[in-house]
């Protein structure tokens, strides 16, 4: 049995460009998803929201392996809107020196 609820498993499964976005943030997102790469992806930041709680998005980059800024916040989206995470708070990212939000398990979780 999978350590995710699987009513959240699919949210994983689609990476989104936005309606006003050229063919190839489309054709990406598909790509993303039918290699299995945003799924991958949603695990390994899930794990180091886990991991390392009350982190920001610059500071979590580091512990997420294959992941660069622009994917762990969009991982971080998808997990927060499927409920799995929530934000903490906000302050002086360590990394970037900006305030930025920090993220830790979602209640219930």
């Amino acid at each position: 049995m999978s350590m995710y609820p699987e009513s959240r498993m699919p949210l994983w499964d689609m990476a989104r460009s936005h309606a006003g976005d050229p063919e190839t943030s489309r054709r990406a997102a598909a790509r993303m998803n039918s290699t299995g790469a945003a799924k991958t992806n949603a695990r390994t930041v899930l794990a180091a929201v886990r991991q390392w709680p009350d982190r920001t998005s610059g500071e979590l980059v580091s512990l997420c392996e294959g992941c660069d800024l622009a994917e762990v916040r969009r991982r971080l989206t998808d997990l927060k809107q499927g409920g799995l995470i929530e934000a903490t708070g906000a302050r002086m990212c360590r990394v970037h020196h900006t305030r930025q939000t920090t993220w830790g398990v979602a209640r219930g979780e």
